[in-house]
């Protein structure tokens, strides 16, 4: 039994530390589902930003495609024009309603009746004019179009990084040529022209632009939503699992703590048990003892008794003599007695 306590003990103990160790894992666990669920809340709260700045540039993108009456259906060269970043204004307050203009082949211009139309159908070399390295005309891409059938339009249109630049080197410019700057602003040899709009103001290649970077951001943090959701049950699962492993744990020693105190109970009884009978054994011991002492004072006794008796024999032999001597005296003076009785009798009767 008392190796079953002693295992018991060791058991509960592991059990003890089992339960630390789980509850360690819970806490552990509460706390990253508490961040999962911050990171989970962050990320629907960026998605929910996203989503409506997403709508509302969509909203923004719609309002400023102003509807060109007769001018049919077909692509636009909105849709078809990339602008290479920073240089969306400049080339909007070039193009102004024309980035509203009908593009295809050289068969569509006949067919126009209003607004604008592009030919972008690649032209021959006889026909292509060739610009500088550092014209307008090289920030521009029109996907599967020629880029460049716009050269009319942007004609001598030259990319400066900022007025400061345009200004100091008006005197490189051929006639008919303008150094243009990423805000609009048009300076000639002899001349500026600075744009209606500011830089800041809503344009469509900006917004588009805006857009489709929104539309990315959105689809980023759509999937950062679902990796924090993801996280987030994957932590909520974790938390339960540590719940069950605790509550597991603590029942299992709650059991083990009973059977261990019903086996230290059993052996406490035990143990009272053997320590009374222990002190019934020490008590017999100790009236053995008395009763041992007790002999010994009672041989020590007769023992003096026997020296007494084996000395007083002679004397109870003497006495005994003497007594038959008195009695034979005795019986001797009886019989003398008789005879004088006798005696007396007869000469009363003489």
């Amino acid at each position: 039994l008392e190796a079953n306590v002693l295992r018991g003990q060791a058991t509960v103990q592991a059990t003890e530390e089992a339960l630390l160790s789980a509850g360690t894992a819970w806490n552990n666990a509460q706390e990253s589902l508490q961040e999962a669920r911050r990171q989970r809340d962050e990320a629907q709260r960026e998605l929910h930003e996203c989503a409506a700045r997403e709508r509302a540039l969509q909203a923004l993108y719609q309002r400023l495609q102003k509807p060109v009456p007769g001018l049919g259906d077909g692509p636009t060269l909105l849709d078809t024009l990339r602008v290479a970043e920073g240089w969306e204004h400049a080339v909007e307050q070039v193009l102004g309603h024309r980035l509203q203009a009908r593009v295809g082949d050289g068969e569509g211009l006949a067919q126009t009746t209003a607004g604008s139309f592009l030919d972008i159908s690649p032209r021959d070399g006889a026909m292509a004019r060739v610009q500088d390295e550092g014209m307008l005309l090289q920030q521009l891409h029109l996907g599967d179009g020629d880029a460049g059938s716009l050269q009319d339009w942007l004609w001598g249109l030259r990319c400066a990084p900022d007025l400061d630049f345009a200004c100091r080197e008006r005197g490189r410019l051929a006639p008919g040529e303008a150094w243009i700057t990423p805000d609009g602003v048009l300076v000639h040899a002899r001349g500026i022209s600075f744009p209606a709009t500011a830089r800041d103001g809503a344009g469509l290649l900006q917004c588009r632009r805006d857009l489709s970077e929104a539309a990315a951001a959105l689809s980023t943090t759509q999937g950062l939503a679902a990796a924090a959701e993801a996280q987030l049950s994957t932590a909520e699962e974790a938390q339960r699992a540590a719940q069950q492993q605790r509550a597991h744990l603590d029942a299992q020693l709650q059991e083990e703590r009973r059977h261990l105190a019903r086996d230290e109970h059993e052996l406490a009884r035990l143990h009272s048990r053997a320590e009374a009978e222990q002190e019934r054994t020490r008590e017999r011991e100790r009236e053995r003892g008395r009763l041992a002492g007790q002999v010994q004072q009672l041989q020590e006794r007769l023992a003096t008794a026997r020296l007494q008796i084996q000395t007083a024999q002679p004397l109870c032999r003497d006495l005994e003599r003497s007594l038959a001597e008195v009695e034979a005296k005795t019986q001797a003076s009886r019989q003398r007695l008789a005879q004088k009785r006798s005696q007396t009798a007869r000469l009363r009767e003489e």
